[in-house]
């Protein structure tokens, strides 16, 4: 072989001229069947693959090879153009460009290739469920990555990246009742991680997460209000119980309520100018909150800033 550091060979060449150079790393662009990786990889060469596509138009299917700091690297082409007469040139002077890709190829994208020639465990499409949540997604995206594949899963119309050891495969679809039918009955531990991730995830309707966070006697008709405000859809609740009944402390109910399950930055309440010291006073004595009372000049205030 001569002091080149580029070279190709069409398929028809065999593979004894690569084995003599012993190449440290093989890069195979395309997938070969497990049943040809002993005649892809020379001995002791390490083996990693990437996908084919968008290299076949500018690579020739065959063999490449280049040296770097006094070592072999060799590229496997099984998905590329028509193979060409064998060439040889040095990396600043190529008579055809498409040796310096194949170099500039394996440098780039060795580091991000898998390795040997497993494949993904799981492709576009496929219904997966992750080990740490529940809930059901389907694989949107495959990434390569130089520790295996990474999935972008869509669980929930949302979509998350995943490790290949954080999935297991689910078989059927969780869109079909057909589906749940055949599925084991879930255990106390997996029932109440369901519960409790739901309840984080969206707020239930019917359970109060601020019901001992104030400093009233409990009165069950007092939290009506709440519930019906929770499980209507326009967010506006009119009360208007008899006098005595404690209309204050189901409207301090309902503030308590949506504070627990949204951030509340500001509050006005607006009162006739007689009740101000008794909700001022109700707010801070039976919930905590210490309201201020404002005056027309401190509104007009506001209404500048």
């Amino acid at each position: 072989m001569s002091d080149d550091d580029l070279h190709y060979r069409p398929p028809a060449t065999g593979l004894d001229w690569l084995a003599a150079l012993a190449p440290r790393t093989l890069l195979c662009v395309g997938e070969p069947a497990d049943a040809d990786l002993a005649t892809i990889a020379p001995p002791g060469a390490e083996l990693r693959t990437i996908d084919a596509r968008a290299w076949s138009a500018v690579l020739r299917r065959g063999w490449y090879a280049y040296r770097r700091d006094g070592d072999w690297h060799a590229l496997a082409v099984l998905a590329g153009a028509e193979p060409g007469d064998p060439e040889s040139g040095r990396y600043r002077f190529t008579p055809d460009g498409h040796l310096v890709i194949a170099r500039s190829l394996h440098e780039d994208q060795w580091a991000l290739a898998r390795h040997g020639s497993d494949a993904p465990a799981f492709a576009v499409g496929d219904v997966v469920r992750p080990h740490a949540a529940p809930g059901y997604g389907r694989v949107r995206q495959v990434s390569p990555t130089a520790h295996g594949h990474r999935y972008r899963i869509e669980i929930d119309g949302m979509l998350r990246w995943y490790d290949e050891a954080a999935l297991a495969a689910v078989d059927g679809d969780p869109a079909d009742p057909r589906f749940w039918l055949t599925q084991p009955p879930a255990g106390a531990a997996q029932l109440s991680l369901t519960l409790t991730w739901t309840k984080l995830r969206h707020p239930l309707t019917d359970t109060l997460y601020s019901l001992a966070a104030s400093k009233t006697l409990f009165r069950a008709y007092q939290f009506a209000p709440v519930l019906k405000l929770l499980s209507g859809s326009s967010g506006r609740l009119l009360i208007a119980d008899e006098v005595g009944l404690g209309k204050t402390i189901e409207a301090g109910l309902i503030w308590s309520e949506l504070e627990q399950r949204m951030p509340v930055q500001r509050a006005l309440v607006v009162a006739p100018a007689p009740l101000t010291l008794k909700w001022k006073s109700e707010m801070e004595r039976r919930f905590d909150r210490r309201l201020r009372i404002l005056r027309p000049s401190d509104l007009a205030g506001c209404r500048c800033r």
